[in-house]
């Protein structure tokens, strides 16, 4: 009984981290910002050197499944974590990801936004950042670790040493900036490589912050 009880209570858990998210999983769309805001050591920093709640972001890509079978939210994001599991086969790096939001959010230790698009990307603007996110995936680009602390840090920029916009690597808010670039909803003069996860979400093609996970759920 005891084993029973124990899968019982970890399902009922399950449920509860991903009810919020299963409530509004219907409305994402592909464009769409997913915020985070960790507790490990790498999450605060980000935080206290942004001054802002969110140390983390991601964009969704909604596949269709063949066969009728409906739909996968996948978030496509940089980042240095490694414990999860990517859903392509290969070794998972620290870099560009794309990972099963349902299970992302299950794994992760802090809370969770959904930010949506005020408006659905044009469909000629959506396959093309469909395709630009795919593409950095498949090339398993790299995390941008040194222009993430420029980024992050205004007072480089007050002695001339900001960031120029270079996307061979990718930090997570540079990929979700320059993917809305290609989008057509955000300026393209924006230097992506100066972007911090607040800066992101405070875009105004984007809506109002969506709690899909709040930071006491239980982590699996």
């Amino acid at each position: 009984m005891g084993g029973l009880g124990s899968a019982f209570g970890k399902a009922i858990r399950k449920e509860s981290i991903l009810s919020l998210y299963e409530h509004h999983r219907p409305q994402m769309k592909t464009g769409d910002i997913i915020a985070f805001s960790g507790n490990t050591g790498f999450s605060q920093i980000i935080k206290w050197g942004t001054g802002s709640a969110y140390s983390h972001v991601g964009m969704i890509l909604k596949l269709g499944l063949s066969g009728g079978f409906g739909d996968s939210v996948m978030v496509v994001e940089s980042t240095t974590e490694t414990r999860h599991q990517d859903a392509s086969p290969t070794e998972l790096i620290k870099g560009v990801q794309m990972n099963w939001l349902s299970k992302r959010m299950l794994m992760y230790d802090g809370a969770v936004w959904w930010v949506p698009l005020k408006h659905p990307l044009a469909p000629e603007k959506q396959t093309a950042v469909e395709a630009w996110l795919r593409d950095t995936h498949n090339q398993r680009v790299r995390y941008d670790m040194i222009q993430v602390m420029g980024a992050g840090l205004d007072m480089f920029d007050r002695v001339g040493l900001g960031n120029s916009e270079d996307i061979s690597q990718l930090f997570c808010s540079e990929l979700a900036t320059k993917a809305l670039k290609l989008g057509g909803v955000v300026a393209s003069d924006i230097n992506a490589s100066e972007q911090t996860p607040a800066d992101v979400v405070n875009f105004r093609c984007l809506g109002e912050p969506v709690s899909i996970k709040d930071n006491s759920d239980p982590i699996e």
